[in-house]
């Protein structure tokens, strides 16, 4: 299962500097621990230019759920973007994607 949004201004418990992230919310179903590689990719609408984020080893063990928070690079230029998240248990797990439309101002 994913789950995901685009935050703005976010603020994340360790520090008081608000950023732009991803939250990706991810649920094990399954009966064995996993190890997912948790991503987001960026399109820009107008230039086609992409950015990729990745939070690799993320431990998941059976009936537990992931909250993972991407930061955007401050250096991505404000515009419309298509936004692809994605949950990657391994080989033998279904890959999970989802994709919105956001807009980064």
């Amino acid at each position: 299962m994913i789950d995901f949004g685009f935050l703005k201004n976010f603020k994340p418990s360790d520090t008081s500097e608000a950023i732009n992230a991803i939250r990706i919310v991810g649920e094990n179903t399954g009966a064995v621990m996993l190890r997912p590689l948790y991503s987001a990719k960026l399109s820009s609408l107008t230039t086609g230019k992409t950015t990729t984020l990745e939070r690799p080893n993320c431990m998941m063990f059976p009936g537990n759920k992931r909250v993972v928070y991407l930061k955007i690079p401050n250096e991505v230029p404000k515009g419309k973007y298509l936004l692809i998240a994605s949950i990657d248990g391994g080989e033998d797990v279904p890959l999970e994607v989802t994709q919105k439309e956001i807009e980064i101002d």
